[in-house]
């Protein structure tokens, strides 16, 4: 039946993930004033709705 399928969720590795952030952080540098350095990752997890 059409509609009745399961979405898979889309999956990013932790690495992807990581680096996603720091690019959207160095984005916003400039508004932030300074070099952006030692970002690191602390948690990982699904949203509620299991999509991201």
């Amino acid at each position: 039946m059409a509609g009745t399928e399961k979405l898979t969720p889309p999956v990013v590795g932790i690495q992807q993930a990581t680096q996603n952030a720091t690019n959207y952080l160095e984005s916003l540098r400039s508004f932030m004033g300074g070099q952006i350095c030692d970002i690191r990752l602390e948690e990982v997890e699904l949203s509620e709705d299991e999509r991201f």
